[in-house]
C-alpha cells in the first residue's frame, strides 16, 4: 500500500498545515484527511497536483507500506484506547512540554490535548513513534471490550 508520509514530513518541515496545503493546491480538505491517514486511495491526478504544486517527484511523497501497518492504523483510530503509555514516555523526558513539542515535530497543543484525554491522528501518532523509537501499539492501551 502507499502510504503518504514523505508528503506529510516535507509540508511539516515547511510549516505548511494540510489545510493550506489542500487550499495551495486545489484539493478538498477530505482528500488531505484522505491523505494523512491512509484511508483512501489517491488519484494519479491528485498525486500530480500535489507534486507539480512543490515541484516534488513521486518518490519524494510516497513509499511502499506492507498491508498489515495501515490495519493497524484503521484499528487504533476505530478502538476506544488510553494514552497512558505515551503520557508515560512524555513525563519520563524531563523536558517542558514546548521544547519536547518542538523536537517530536507536533504542535504543544497536541500535547496538552493527550492530556486532556484527546486521542492524536495517526500521523501524530507516528511521529511520536519515531521520536520514542517505538512501535504505533507500545504508545496506548486497546480498552476496546470485544
Amino acid at each position: 500500500m502507499l502510504v503518504y508520509d514523505k508528503l506529510i514530513n516535507f509540508l511539516d518541515s515547511k510549516g505548511i498545515s494540510k489545510i493550506d496545503a489542500a487550499r495551495i493546491m486545489g484539493i478538498t480538505k477530505p482528500i488531505m484527511t484522505y491523505i494523512d491517514t491512509r484511508d483512501r486511495h489517491t488519484s494519479l491526478g491528485t498525486i500530480d497536483k500535489i507534486c507539480s504544486t512543490f515541484n516534488l517527484k513521486i518518490e519524494d511523497i510516497v513509499r511502499w507500506m506492507d498491508d498489515d501497518v495501515p490495519d493497524m492504523a484503521r484499528t487504533y483510530r476505530e478502538a476506544f484506547v488510553e494514552m497512558t503509555p505515551l503520557l508515560e514516555m512524555i513525563k519520563k523526558t524531563g523536558l517542558p512540554i514546548e521544547s519536547l513539542a518542538k523536537e517530536c515535530g507536533v504542535h504543544k497543543n497536541t500535547l496538552f490535548n493527550l492530556k486532556k484525554g484527546i486521542k492524536p491522528s495517526v500521523g501524530t501518532l507516528r511521529k511520536f513513534c519515531k521520536y520514542f523509537k517505538v512501535k504505533p501499539t507500545d504508545l496506548y492501551f486497546d480498552m476496546e471490550v470485544k
